[in-house]
Parts: structure tokens; sequence; C-alpha cells
């Protein structure tokens, strides 16, 4: 007996007992694949971080023309609407109002998610430049009514792709400050058949940044005057419309 409990004494330069042997054979494996099982059902339980895409291999370059206000965009010839949005978390560059009635050419990044599109705009003169008259007038906002909308309210450059994920109470901060810096703030709102997106304004028409930091990044629900120009929607609130 003290013979066999000796030979199971494990020392480091000697050979490892057979008894130790037969532990590390079957717990080893066990534990390696318990580890898998642990990070399989973390991973299942956690949310999809979202479609979003913000493709910065290469640049786009498109023509349209430029509107400043609620949020400056351009809208290309075949109908469709890109915000302007500016690299970090600050305000589109001055000026701009110098392009009113203007067509332009922009040149930036593309970021898009479902079938919203945004352009960050290359620094300097490059990102923006003026080629002529604009060859359509403004798009015209048409009145859908009041609605009361459920939804989460986010910064619109993260959400559609500048962020994983760009919305939730782990993204709030960083959507406090985007919004802060001027980055368009919207509602999204969860339905059976894909997200829907309001770009929220205020009452007159004009951003709506101010009115809606207390409310970001948590389940809202919204009241306003909801309008639809150039194929994007957006919801007219004041300081009371959110719960």
């Amino acid at each position: 007996m003290a013979d066999r409990e000796r030979d199971e004494f494990y020392v480091g330069y000697l050979g490892l007992p057979a008894g130790h042997r037969a532990w590390l054979r079957m717990s080893v494996p066990a534990i390696l694949w318990g580890l898998c099982a642990v990070a399989a059902v973390i991973s299942l339980a956690m949310r999809p971080s979202g479609g979003g895409v913000w493709d910065t291999s290469q640049t786009v370059t498109i023509e349209g023309n430029f509107e400043a206000s609620p949020y400056p965009l351009v809208r290309t010839p075949d109908g469709r609407s890109f915000i302007l949005v500016e690299p970090g978390k600050i305000p589109l560059r001055s000026g701009l109002e110098s392009f009113v009635g203007s067509r332009v050419r922009v040149e930036g990044f593309e970021l898009r998610r479902d079938d919203r599109r945004i352009i960050e705009l290359l620094p300097g003169e490059k990102g923006i430049t003026d080629v002529g008259d604009s060859d359509a007038e403004p798009a015209t906002l048409r009145a859908l009514g009041e609605r009361t909308l459920a939804g989460e309210i986010v910064d619109y450059k993260c959400f559609l792709g500048a962020m994983k994920p760009g919305d939730g109470l782990t993204h709030r901060a960083c959507a406090v400050l985007c919004i802060q810096g001027g980055i368009p703030p919207a509602l999204v709102e969860k339905t059976p058949t894909g997200d829907r997106y309001y770009l929220l304004v205020d009452p007159s028409g004009s951003r709506a940044n101010g009115i809606v930091l207390e409310h970001v990044g948590v389940p809202v629900e919204v009241t306003g005057e909801l309008f639809e120009a150039g194929g994007l929607h957006y919801l007219a609130i004041g300081r009371d419309s959110i719960r």
C-alpha cells in the first residue's frame, strides 16, 4: 500500500503517475467541451448586432441636388436620399448653405442599413463641390397626420453602421455624444416586416437634437406629426411628445 501511494505522488522531474494521467485524459477534454458549450450558449443569447455596413475600403462619389434643412442631404436623380455627416461626432462643416439650390458632387464613405444611406464626407474641398444649378425642385413635405409610435431613439450614423450594435443601453453614451455633436436623431420602430425609420424634427421642422437627449437608447413612445419627403419620413415632436 505504501509503495502504491508513493507511486501516485507527483514529482515534477519524474514521469506523471498513472492515476494522474487517467484523470487528465478524462477531465481536460470535458473542461474544453464544457467551455465550448458555454461559449455557444452565450453567443446564442446575444442579440444580433444588426445589418449596418460602414464601407471604408473605398470611397463613393454621387451627384445630386443639395438640401440643407432639416438635415443636410443629397437627392440623386434616381430618387435616393443620402444624409451627409462628418467623420467623428462633430457638426457638419460650415458654409454648406451656399450649396442650397445647387447640384453637388459629394465624395466619402457610405454607411447603409436596409434602404437607408449616409455619406461620411471626405475632409476638405473634395468632400463636396458645386457642379451647377439644381435641376429639380426640393422635395415637398407630404403630411401624413398625427401618429403615436413605439421604438428607440438612436443616432442615425451609428445605427446605420458606424457602430455595432448601434442601439440599446450599451450604446447610449455614444449615441448621446453623437446627437449632441449634430448627428441626426431617428426613431427606429421594430415591426414584423422590418425596421422603420423616422428622422426627428421639432414642431417648426428644424433639428430635434436638443429635445431627445434624455430619451436616447431606451424604449419610448413618441407622438408627433408625420411627414414624408423624397422617400424619408420625418416625425415632428415637442419636448412633451416622448414617453
